[in-house]
């Protein structure tokens, strides 16, 4: 363990910290740099005591600190005048400060995973399996960033590079704009589903939202797009239904009960002839689709994780649903508020989305003020935000995009699709 607690690369970071505080300490705290990451109380204090004289505007030469220290009668508490003047220029030139810094970073992940592995033993111990997929998540994740500790800042000419690289890839077609959303409306604005993406597909209970997921989803299918969707509310044998429906173009009511609504005029009376010929295309298009259906209830955000990237490292997913976000269980820890709980999920989704490199399109509630229900840090999250209404769907938010645009499209629960004409007759749909 002496070889993770060694203070010498503790001692190189906070001198060159001390002599450059304000080139350094930026850097620094956006690598995660913390109190904690030093393993001497010492060296902690010395780090808190850098920080606040450089956010305070106050000198950091060592004579005026030595001088303060001493009329404060605290010099001790910061290793004496002997630690003061030796941590202070013990870095002769701060080019090794990136380097010395990922190494305490590692060693104090390190450290930190010993703890976590003997808080998982004490956990798988006691059955409690939740805590600790939990703590091994943490543990995993402070370890990955401190490891990987990947490059935050990109220059102009990288970024530029970037977009580039990505604009003469969709001129070329080597590279698609967006999946399409199968409205034509949508896409217009939007420029479809792009890699990346948080979409959110909000509105009243039965106003449609659920339709509208499997309408992308549809479209993601019909692309040959691989399509995850979480469905927290329906059955796997539900969003068959509805998909069917939404894509073949028959009516939900002769999927659900072949027996109700007989009209010998389409074949459908006796399940031969056109009708069971286009179901049995598009469940063969659907069978044929890789698409999944993960429709257990009460899944958590830590779950939906974990399936979601296990399907992406067997075969890219091209679009993520889930159905729906007051449903996905958050990470909730003591005093924490169901609105925090709610913006912990959302963001979680965005970053889900970030990570696979595939759009994910969640849907919200809307409370009785028409605003998305429990957080307003869902919309803040969200790429794209699509409000379902009686005139039409809202283009509410838009990042890429023009926003605060009706469009003329409406509810057909018949067909489980939405469309530019508006029912006579409606149904309802989730």
């Amino acid at each position: 363990m002496s070889q993770l607690s060694s203070t010498e690369f503790e001692k190189s970071v906070l001198s060159s910290l001390w002599q450059e505080p304000e080139r350094f300490i930026p850097q620094a705290l956006s690598e995660g740099l913390t109190e904690s990451t030093f393993t001497l109380p010492v060296n902690q204090r010395i780090f808190r005591m850098i920080q606040d004289r450089t956010k305070e505007g106050r000198p950091m030469d060592l004579l005026t600190v030595t001088e303060e220290l001493i009329a404060a009668n605290s010099m001790e508490d910061y290793g004496g005048a002997y630690g003061i003047t030796t941590t202070a220029g013990f870095a002769p030139t701060p080019c090794h400060f990136s380097y010395h810094l990922g190494k305490i970073l590692e060693m104090a992940a390190l450290r930190a995973a010993i703890q976590h592995a003997n808080s998982i033993e004490a956990a798988a111990e006691s059955g409690e399996a939740q805590k600790v997929m939990d703590i091994a998540r943490d543990a995993a994740e402070s370890l990955a960033r401190a490891i990987t500790r990947r490059k935050r800042a990109k220059s102009g000419k990288e970024a530029c590079r970037e977009w580039f690289d990505r604009w003469q890839a969709l001129r070329n077609g080597d590279e698609e704009p967006g999946i399409s959303s199968g409205l034509l409306a949508i896409d217009e604005v939007t420029g479809g589903l792009k890699p990346g993406e948080l979409w959110v597909a909000s509105g009243k209970t039965s106003g449609g939202k659920s339709v509208l997921a499997l309408q992308f989803a549809a479209s993601a299918i019909v692309c040959g797009q691989r399509a995850a969707v979480f469905s927290l509310e329906m059955g796997a044998s539900e969003v068959a239904s509805r998909l069917i429906s939404c894509i073949g173009g028959i009516e939900i009511s002769k999927l659900t009960d072949p027996n109700r609504f007989i009209s010998p005029s389409d074949g459908m009376s006796d399940m031969s002839g056109r009708g069971i010929r286009t179901i049995t295309k598009v469940v063969s298009q659907i069978t044929n689709s890789r698409m999944e259906v993960i429709d257990e209830a009460g899944l958590s955000l830590d779950a939906i994780e974990a399936i979601a990237a296990q399907l992406h490292d067997v075969d890219p997913l091209g679009m993520i649903v889930v159905d729906y976000i007051q449903l996905v269980q958050g990470r909730r820890r003591d005093g924490d508020t169901r609105e925090r709980e709610i913006a912990s999920i959302s963001a979680g989704l965005k970053q889900l989305a970030k990570k696979l490199g595939c759009p994910v399109v969640a849907l919200s509630q809307l409370n009785d003020a028409g605003r998305l229900r429990e957080s307003r840090a869902i919309g803040q999250d969200a790429d794209v935000v699509l409000k379902i209404q009686e005139d039409g769907i809202n283009v509410d938010k838009n990042r890429n995009g023009a926003r605060d645009q009706l469009l003329s499209l409406y509810l057909d629960g018949l067909y489980q699709r939405f469309g530019t004409t508006r029912p006579q007759s409606r149904e309802d749909g989730r």
